[in-house]
Parts: C-alpha cells; structure tokens; sequence
C-alpha cells in the first residue's frame, strides 16, 4: 500500500562552492542571440546532469546527481549558471543515504519541485519530492512510497498550482514494477494515484499534457508487447483513467524514454529499439494520431552499426510543428568507439529532416539526457561526460544555434580535488599563440599528498607525447612555440596519477 511518508523539513541555505571545470568558447551569431558554448562542472566523483531549464535573465539551471564535494553518498544538486555558463550558485538536497533526482519543473509561482527517489534504511526506495522558491532554497521535502522500490521519473506543472509524477512502483499494482501517475496539490498533497501494468515488468519514463487536460505516458511494458521489453505509451484522462494504450517493438527490447504531445492531437515519443539490420539498440521516433494510431512508419536508425543508439529527451515546436530530438551515439562513421552528443531535428509529419544530425563530445563517452529549446531560438543540452578530463563523469552542458552550430572544445578552468579539498588549475592563455602559463593553486600541498613527480604531458591529435616537462611549483611556462597550429591535449600526472586533462589550442 503506497502511503505519504513522513514530511522531512530541511534547511539548505548551506553552499558548497562548485569548480568549473573546463570550457568556454562564446561566439553569436546575432546581436539577438545568445552564446553558444560547452561547459562541464562536477570534480573526482560521478557527476551527471538530467534536466535543464533557462531562467528569466537568459541562464540556465541544471538538475543534476553527484558523489562529488566530500559526499558520502550521492545527493541531488541543482546547478545555477549564467547564459555564458559561468557558474553562480549550486544547491544540494538529500540525506545521509541516497538521493537521486530525475526531473524538475518551475510552477506558477516561479519556484522548483524536483522528483526523484531516496534511498531508505531497509534499502528500498521512496519517491521523493523537493519543493524549492526560485532560488533553489528548500520549502519542504515529502516522499512516498510503501514497502518496496518506488521512483519518479519526470515531473510536469500543472495550472492549478499542483504537478503530476510520473514512475515505476513495486509498492502497488501487480508487484513486479507498474507505471505510476500521482497527482498533487501546490503543497505536495496526494490527490490521487493510478498505476497502469500487467503481470509482468512495466514502468514510465515520461509525461506530457494533453491538449483536453489529459495526460500521455510514455515508458516501457513487458506485458503487453510482442516479446521481450517494447516501448509503451498511455493516454489517460484529467482524473488518470485509462483512455488507450500501445506498445511499439519487435522480438526484443524497445524503450520510450521521452514523450510529448503535438498541436494536431497526436503524440510522439522517443527512445530506442532493437529493430534494425545492425543489432544493439537503434534510434526510434514513434509518431500517433490522437486515437494512438501511427501517423507515419517508426524512424529507426539503421546506419550507425553494432552500437546503442539512444534518444534520451524529445520536445516540440508549436509554431513550427518540429519535433527535436537529442541522446547519444557511438557511430563509428562520426565519433568512432566513443559515444557522443546527438540532437536531430523532423518535422513532426514525419521523414523530413530540418538540419542533419548534429554530434558534440571529445575522446570519451558522452551523453544527453536533457533538451529545451532556448529563448533565441538554440537549443541547450546537458548530461554527462568522461572524455573530456579523462575521469568520472562531470556534467556537460551544451548551448547551441537553431541549426544546432555549435562550438570547439577548449580548456581554460579546471581543477584537481584531493582529500575533499579543490584546487584551481589553469592554463593561460588558450588558445595559446606558442607561450602559456600553468597555474596550480596549493601546489605544495597537494602534490606532497599525490606523491610522485609532477609532470606535464603535452599529446597531438595522433596521441603521441610531443613535450614532457617537469613541475616544481605553483607557476610554470610552457612553450609551444614550435608546435603546428591545432588541437592538443595535455595532462598533469602526479606520479603515475593522472590530476587532470584537458584540451590546449595553439593558434
């Protein structure tokens, strides 16, 4: 039996100070537009971004996870930058045991619910609700749940003040995990609560409202498709009862990972599926009239070869009827072994793209999680990367043009963080015209700590190692003066302890 756990009240007005990590390169394409950049935020632990928003004065907020800054475990953290991407502010909500957050949304009144789960002292899970004013600054938390795991995924405003939940429960319903759509009122009062599966594993990912005040869900069921996991989507009414619902696949496994609805009545969702000549999972765009009926053939990728191909976020363009989509890839025609950044563009008729496939990361994994479409027209995306400084995830978040222009990566901020404690280091100026400057804040202090020479490694686009020099303290210069113009990457290694990596442009 699903109940409304205790209310937990806490004051998180604390502020741990976030290191930007790398990038910045601001380029505008108007006096209207915004600029365009690539950033990353995080330290030496798992940092991920999930949702983004952008505020009045044209920033942006990042929902984000993290086990970084000392955390013992990790905690839900919200990210506010400016419309550069420097960073501002950053808040943590959560408890001693495990927080994670899956979505967030701004209400009427201009403040913050998040959802997402916490882990509870018998090892299960709640589904949690943070509820924040517009600074981020904590009003309450509640959670809800029962006796066994319970998640919310995404979370939509609704007019009255109050917001809906969307999940995955094995508190209710037939036990082995349903979809679960809760409705509130502005102070987190449950006013009902449906739950939608069969015998057998099912859960949502996503919720959009419908044009008739409705609601369409979009998840994944094992009980109602043609075998194996397939793509779900639900139409429920004001009240949450079941109007229709459809599953999307073939023999094995298909996901709905994002779902909105479109200005004709239809509905579309995005996620991946195991169609397709190649094997591994494949992009997948699905595309229903109002009745649930298909409006065109499901888009499935079919050139990428043996690798994942996700669309993760999908959103839509009234005024022009586009659909966008954004995830990740590993093609190996486009950015080889590694995965990175995709957001594409359709008019939701279907098959018609407005600008090819865009693709953004560097020699790593890195994915998208979140997509808008920003005031001046661009898009922003955030979620995580590890090819980048050649660690544990940061968050990575991407400002782009209309047509999805965006911009090289370059390094000029990062950090090395030991015992809890960060350290600035930068290397000035990058671009470089063949003579920098390395800065390494606490220098003694930290490296006395690694152990091992300091040395920083200098390595061209092939990956051989074309300068190698000692360091011995806090300011070192660095010539480049004979090396061709291009990209580079460098690192500094403690021993055989890599503190960091990043990419050094000499022009």
């Amino acid at each position: 039996m699903m109940t409304e756990a205790e209310s937990v009240h806490v004051n998180c007005g604390m502020f741990r100070p976030l290191s930007i990590l790398l990038i910045f390169f601001g380029i505008s394409g108007s006096t209207t537009a915004q600029e365009q950049f690539i950033r990353t935020y995080g330290s030496t632990g798992y940092d991920v971004g999930r949702t983004v928003l952008q505020t009045e004065d044209g920033g942006y907020l990042l929902l984000t996870n993290t086990s970084s800054f000392g955390l013992n475990n990790t905690q839900i953290m919200l990210v506010r930058v400016n419309d550069r991407g420097d960073h501002l502010w950053n808040k943590f909500y959560g408890g001693e045991l495990a927080d994670v957050g899956g979505s967030i949304v701004r209400t009427g009144d201009g403040g913050l619910v998040i959802t997402g789960y916490t882990q509870t002292a018998d090892s299960t899970y709640n589904l949690s609700v943070f509820r924040t004013d517009a600074e981020g600054e904590l009003m309450w938390t509640k959670r809800y749940g029962g006796t066994a795991w319970d998640f919310g995924k995404k979370v939509v405003a609704m007019s009255d003040g109050g917001f809906v939940i969307v999940g995955q429960t094995h508190s209710r319903g037939e036990g082995q995990g349903d979809a679960i759509l809760m409705r509130f009122n502005t102070d987190g009062d449950t006013l009902w609560t449906r739950t939608y599966g069969g015998p057998m594993p099912d859960g949502a990912e996503s919720v959009a409202l419908s044009a008739d005040g409705g609601f369409v869900i979009a998840g994944f069921t094992e009980s109602f498709g043609n075998g194996m996991k397939d793509a779900w989507m639900l139409r429920v009414d004001v009240d949450g009862n079941e109007v229709w619902a459809k599953s999307f696949g073939g023999e094995e496994d298909d996901f709905a990972y994002g779902v909105i609805a479109t200005s004709d009545g239809g509905f579309a969702l995005c996620g991946s599926t195991a169609q397709g000549e190649y094997g591994g999972q494949n992009f997948y765009v699905v595309k229903v009239r109002a009745d649930g009926e298909l409006d065109w053939d499901p888009e499935i990728s079919t050139s990428s070869g043996p690798n994942d191909d996700v669309w993760t976020d999908i959103i839509y363009n009234e005024s022009t009827g586009e659909l966008t989509t954004c995830g990740y890839s590993a093609n190996p025609l486009i950015s080889g072994a590694d995965e990175n950044m995709y957001i594409s563009r359709r008019y939701s008729s279907g098959g018609w793209w407005a600008f090819l496939t865009r693709v953004y990361g560097g020699a790593g994994n890195d994915r998208a999680y979140g997509l808008i479409q920003t005031t001046d027209g661009g898009y922003a995306l955030v979620g995580e990367t590890d090819g980048f400084l050649d660690r544990f995830q940061d968050i990575m978040l991407v400002k782009v043009s209309n047509n999805g222009d965006g911009v090289p990566f370059t390094v000029d901020v990062q950090e090395v963080v030991v015992e809890g404690d960060n350290y600035d280091i930068v290397l000035y100026p990058n671009p470089t015209h063949g003579q920098s400057t390395l800065h390494l804040e606490g220098f003694d202090i930290w490296a006395s700590r690694l152990g091992g020479s300091v040395t920083l490694q200098i390595y061209d686009v092939a990956g051989r190692m074309i300068h190698q020099q000692l360091i011995s303290k806090q300011d070192t210069q660095l010539s480049l003066k004979n090396a061709a113009p291009g990209i580079y990457t460098y690192r500094v290694m403690a021993g055989q302890h890599q503190v960091v990596a990043g990419r050094l442009v000499r022009d």
